[in-house]
């Protein structure tokens, strides 16, 4: 009987056991019915791997299983929907196209950029397309008004005038730091993406005839030399000429004697004197250049040969002197040389030269201002001295020569042979004296005696005026020679005068060497 109630007993907990097991299946049958409604990951599109550059609009294509949404993970790579750029876009499931668009935001030079297009579903994204905008190096370009760029294939031409200027167009900030020797330019910069800075190169001085090549180098703020641009010069034209005496063409002169020549354009007050002849360097095309010379009398121009009074010497290279025969006679004379470039002396004409270029005497200005190399002057002898007493009276010199002296001999002597003789015959608190002929500004007075003189008290003077100089305090016992040796600010001597009492002998001396 106990076993029987124990049997019953066991088989209630197992009816139970039984009970609780079908209600947990329940339960977890039941919970499983829930989970049903949560969503369920989708499939999606494989990654793709694109390359797009700045500026650039590309499509790209997937399918989805669900509605979606697109986003990107950078602002330089967006959406274009209805002409709009944007940086999510959505739509319904099925095969897609959507068109993106590359910009430069977040733009650093030689530095590569990556961005994520995720695609939405269900909640769940994933990345399908990895798009990378390639490295953008440095970039700069050199164009002329036309918009035409200068290449390796296609060098900046720089003119002879040197007048064009240049449009500089960079994605950095730039410096124009080295150009060839040949060339000029004064050193300019620019800022990024501002195409308004220009750079205007010329010929350098001294470079203008012959042609030549060299490059242009740019640099970053950091001084790194990142283009360079190719340039060549082809040389002056053939119609172009260019003189050594620059704008510095009318003021040359020669000395009387010829020996020396200087140019009086300066104003420090003297005039330097160079030993003649007169160099003169002309640059043309291919040393293609025609020497008209020409005399000025009256103020009217005429032509003359190449040998007359001045004598024009060319070595048929640019290289030209000029010398000038020593001028015996008093009055001054003036001389020019023209040159003109081949092409334009033919387009004249010898035939037509006097009437177009110097009509009746009279210079063509248009002629003279490009083609005048140079003009110059040369002074007539000298003609002695001009002394004046207290009461304005001129007294009489005496040329040496007029003495027996040769111009040698005065020359061996006195260095010059402009030597002219002032006798005396009283005391004098002041002479005015002046030397004709004197083309320095400042007159200098160098006064020494002849072995024995005794001119106690007396004093010489120079002057800045001419070639005026002063005689004061003279005595009327004065004995011996005083010489005054006359001369420029430089030394250049310009004549001398020789001074003396008249005496017994001194009148007997003269009476003889009549």
């Amino acid at each position: 009987m106990f076993l029987d109630i124990k049997k019953n007993i066991y088989m209630k907990n197992i009816a139970w056991y039984f009970r609780f097991c079908v209600l947990t299946l329940c339960c977890v049958m039941a919970g499983c019915s829930d989970d049903d409604n949560t969503p369920q990951k989708p499939t999606f599109p494989e990654l793709q791997k694109i390359n797009c550059e700045v500026g650039q609009t590309t499509e790209i294509e997937f399918e989805a299983s669900a509605d979606w949404k697109l986003t990107s993970s950078s602002l330089w790579c967006q959406f274009i929907i209805d002409d709009e750029a944007m940086n999510s876009c959505s739509g319904t499931a099925g095969k897609q196209k959507v068109e993106i668009q590359i910009n430069d935001n977040a733009s650093e030079l030689n530095k590569a950029y990556k961005a994520e297009i995720s695609l939405w579903m269900n909640g769940f994204s994933n990345v399908i397309f990895e798009v990378t905008r390639p490295t953008e190096g440095y970039h700069l370009v050199l164009k002329d008004e036309k918009g035409n760029i200068f290449t390796e294939e296609n060098p900046l031409t720089i003119s002879y005038d040197g007048k064009e200027s240049y449009s500089v167009e960079a994605n950095f900030d730039w410096k124009f730091s080295k150009w060839p020797e040949w060339m000029s330019a004064s050193t300019s910069s620019g800022a990024a993406g501002d195409n308004s800075r220009k750079i205007s190169p010329a010929i350098a001085s001294g470079h203008t005839k012959n042609a030549n090549t060299g490059v242009l180098t740019f640099v970053n703020a950091e001084g790194e030399e990142l283009v360079k641009v190719p340039v060549k010069y082809e040389g002056i034209p053939e119609d172009k000429i260019e003189f050594s005496t620059g704008t510095n063409r009318w003021n040359w002169s020669f000395s009387a004697d010829g020996k020396t020549y200087a140019s009086s354009s300066g104003t420090s007050g003297s005039t330097t004197w160079l030993d003649a002849p007169l160099p003169l360097t002309v640059v043309a095309k291919a040393d293609n250049y025609k020497i008209v010379c020409l005399e000025v009398v009256g103020g009217l121009y005429k032509h003359v040969d190449a040998k007359n009074w001045y004598e024009v010497s060319d070595a048929k290279n640019g290289s030209i002197q000029i010398t000038a025969a020593a001028n015996k006679g008093e009055d001054e004379r003036k001389g020019c040389l023209m040159i003109f470039p081949t092409v334009i002396y033919n387009q004249i004409g010898d035939n037509k030269f006097d009437e177009m270029v110097i009509p009746n005497g009279v210079m063509n200005t248009s002629y003279e201002d490009k083609y005048t190399a140079i003009e110059y002057k040369q002074s007539g002898a000298p003609i002695g001295f001009k002394i004046m007493d207290e009461s304005d009276n001129r007294i009489p010199v005496t040329a040496l020569t007029e003495e027996g002296m040769t111009e040698d001999q005065l020359e061996a002597k006195y260095g010059v042979s402009n030597v002219y003789r002032l006798t005396l015959n009283q005391a004098y608190n002041r002479l005015a004296a002046e030397a004709i002929g004197f083309s320095g500004a400042y007159c200098m007075v160098n006064t020494t005696f002849s072995e024995g003189a005794n001119w106690t008290g007396v004093s010489v003077e120079s002057s800045w005026n001419g070639g005026k100089f002063s005689i004061a305090s003279i005595p009327a016992d004065a004995t011996g020679e005083m010489i005054i040796a006359v001369q420029d600010g430089n030394g250049f001597r310009h004549g001398v005068l020789i001074v003396c009492m008249k005496t017994v002998s001194t009148a007997v001396k003269m009476k003889r060497s009549k």
